[in-house]
């Protein structure tokens, strides 16, 4: 079987990925990365190689808002102090909102020398869109827990010293709605006369 040399499997990952230096200038970047550049109006055949990937991220970080502190981590990263740190972020690609989750490891050619960073980003945006459903979901739910004072006779609830009705009650606490009908016994007891159609249903 043929040896398979570094840079096909970098190659050949979905994941867009470029290696590092301790300086933070870029010495390898795999297609995906050329092709996530591509995505946003960066030219295909722009030369990776050579830049300074944590200048471009510094500017990224300031545009974007995000933390500074994020930016130290890579340091940590070099300095042996992290075995590695993610970072989700968004990007506006096309008119859409794109998420996409940065990872960093540090690349070791030795166990004691730490020569660089591997830096992946991965398109994460229906994961993302998974989890806001489940929070807008979660959102939706309200769950009544305890004892609720309810009259024995009228069947209304006091909350507050006040009594309201079940629909007023549920409705407030709840994200419930209501309708109203009339159900076969009530039918009988206010409106006797029309009880016999309960009884005897006309054919259809």
């Amino acid at each position: 079987m043929p040896a398979v040399l570094p840079n096909e499997v970098l190659h050949a990952l979905h994941q867009s990925i470029i290696v590092i230096d301790t300086d933070g200038y870029i010495i390898e970047a795999n297609r995906a990365w050329g092709e996530l550049s591509a995505s946003i109006n960066i030219p295909s055949d722009f030369q990776w190689l050579g830049v300074n990937f944590l200048q471009i991220y510094d500017v990224l970080l300031h545009t974007c808002n995000y933390n500074c502190t994020i930016a130290n981590q890579f340091y940590c990263i070099f300095n042996g102090q992290l075995p590695s740190f993610f970072h989700d972020f968004s990007m506006n690609i096309n008119l859409t909102t794109e998420w996409f989750m940065l990872e960093v490891f540090p690349l070791i050619k030795n166990k004691k020398c730490i020569d660089g960073a591997v830096i992946s980003i991965s398109n994460i945006t229906q994961r993302k869109q998974v989890e806001f459903d489940f929070q807008e979901a979660v959102l939706q739910i309200r769950t009544l827990r305890g004892l609720i004072p309810i009259c024995a006779v009228c069947k209304r609830i006091k909350e507050d010293d006040l009594w309201s009705s079940i629909e007023s009650f549920l409705e407030k606490h709840t994200y419930a709605e209501f309708t109203h009908d009339i159900c076969p016994e009530c039918i009988r007891r206010l409106y006797p006369k029309y009880s016999s159609v309960l009884d005897h249903p006309p054919d259809l």
